[in-house]
């Protein structure tokens, strides 16, 4: 971070600001398209499961910058055909910034509702190709990154229980509302509490407390934040996966996978294991959701 600041487009101050007190002193730069960059995990995770790619009826690419080129050249049309989908339907899902990949679990899961054999693909991520996307002021330094995931309605691995998303107005102008205005002095007194209040409205929605939270998979932004979250929770923090934050930076919506799939090769999750996974997004946001993580054949869940 430091080192690089300027290929990052931030000052000398600003680096060692992220990098010595946020705890983010590197995160990930990449010099591909973005539609490269998108491409190698959807690839991975269609040749891990055989046969997938037959039954995926829904491509859902959620994003946080806006996506800007010829009307009609969707990317996501080209990142179907580029992977052989040739039945799949293609959507993409931004409003909701960061929190996106929340929406698109529920695209999916009504989606799948009505042809429960099919499959959903969901990719998120994209390049931080600007200064505006790149830093999230007082917050983080964004990474360039991508994550896939097959969504179905059954069978093993992590089983969404609950998930919500709340927006509160007063804040459409996102990354451009004034640091000095009342509005966004506002949204930083009341950023935490709110935070808490939807992780407890999905746990609500599941049936379950913090306490039967096993781990906590967050947005990667800067560690002070959690800290405070922690305490206002009750959780201790060793329960919310932060190693990521000094790796990667804030990679936007991809931060969800990247974090769960973290903790999946830890090996830590065992038959019943719960997560939350958690997030906020520009514009007065957030979102959350509950997994449990199941071995073999997957099991009922409470209807949203």
């Amino acid at each position: 971070m430091e080192q690089d600041h300027e290929r990052l487009g931030i000052s000398p101050e600003a680096a060692k600001v992220f990098s010595r007190i946020y705890g983010m002193p590197s995160c990930a730069f990449s010099d591909e398209t973005q539609s490269a960059l998108l491409l190698h995990p959807c690839r991975t995770v269609l040749q891990a499961v055989p046969e997938s790619q037959a039954q995926v009826a829904v491509l859902i690419h959620a994003h946080t910058g806006a996506i800007s080129g010829t009307w009609g050249d969707s990317p996501t049309i080209h990142l179907a055909r580029e992977l052989g989908l040739r039945r799949a339907s293609v959507m993409g899902t931004c409003s909701n910034k960061c929190v996106a990949v929340f929406s698109a679990l529920a695209l999916a899961d009504c989606w799948l509702a009505a042809c429960p054999s099919e499959l959903a693909l969901i990719v998120v991520g994209e390049r931080a190709d600007t200064r505006e996307l790149r830093v999230a002021r007082n917050v983080a330094v964004v990474g360039d990154a991508s994550a896939a995931a097959l969504v179905a309605m059954s069978g093993g691995g992590p089983v969404m229980l609950a998930h919500v998303v709340q927006t509160y107005p007063g804040y459409a102008e996102g990354i451009w509302l004034p640091t000095r205005s009342p509005r966004y002095r506002d949204l930083e007194a009341q950023f935490h509490a709110r935070l808490a209040k939807v992780m407890g409205d999905a746990l609500d929605q599941a049936g379950m407390t913090f306490e039967q939270v096993d781990h906590v998979i967050p947005h990667n932004v800067n560690l002070l934040m959690w800290c405070r979250l922690a305490r206002l929770i009750g959780v201790a923090p060793e329960r919310i996966l932060l190693d990521n934050v000094s790796k990667v930076g804030h990679c936007l919506g991809a931060d969800m996978f990247i974090n769960f799939e973290s903790l999946r090769r830890t090996q830590v999750l065992t038959d019943g294991s719960t997560c939350l996974m958690v997030s906020a997004g520009e514009g007065g946001v957030f979102g959350a959701a509950v997994f449990a993580w199941h071995e073999g054949m997957a099991i009922d869940r409470p209807n949203p």
